[in-house]
């Protein structure tokens, strides 16, 4: 009976060994033990070289999960805007991921933007669960999900009762 459970699975036992685990960050479900689209959990996160996604538009900028535990080094990319509506929520980003005199420096009388210099920035991300065209739950990070690390929260002045972020 037992033999009826077991299946080959077309792959050698080193190709197995060597098959990477998924690098979507695990977020456990709700207290009901279901999953759902709006689930999240917030990770210590430290972010890679940023390049142009669009140029003119948006970056792309490789986030690596650096907590502790089953999600450590799982991998994903935000993509901070850089048009005038949108650069707000970027400046804010790097900002709170400690790169911003990095980041943005004014050439020429100019403002410009380094995204490489984004690599090396510290922060905290949260993840939250969405439902894809197939309708499969992944998790998803944005710009807009970037917090600052948990020993900074107090440094920065943000806490209980307080929504602000400083500029």
């Amino acid at each position: 009976m037992a033999d009826e459970l077991e299946f080959q699975l077309d792959m050698t036992p080193e190709e197995f060994d060597e098959a990477k685990e998924s690098q979507f960050v695990t977020i456990p479900p709700g207290g009901d033990g279901i999953e759902r689209e709006g689930d999240s959990i917030i990770l210590d996160i430290e972010t890679g070289a940023g390049d142009w996604k669009t140029p003119g538009v948006s970056l792309v900028v490789p986030i690596i999960v650096t907590q502790e535990g089953i999600n450590n080094g799982c991998t994903a990319e935000i993509y901070p805007g850089v048009s005038k509506t949108a650069i707000g929520i970027t400046k804010r980003m790097a900002r709170t991921l400690g790169v911003y005199d990095r980041v943005f420096a004014i050439k020429d009388g100019k403002r410009v933007i380094k995204p490489i210099n984004f690599a090396g920035g510290k922060g905290r991300m949260r993840f939250v669960r969405e439902k894809t065209n197939n309708f499969n739950l992944i998790s998803k990070a944005s710009a807009v999900n970037v917090l600052p690390l948990a020993s900074e929260v107090e440094e920065l002045g943000i806490g209980e009762g307080s929504d602000e972020v400083p500029s």
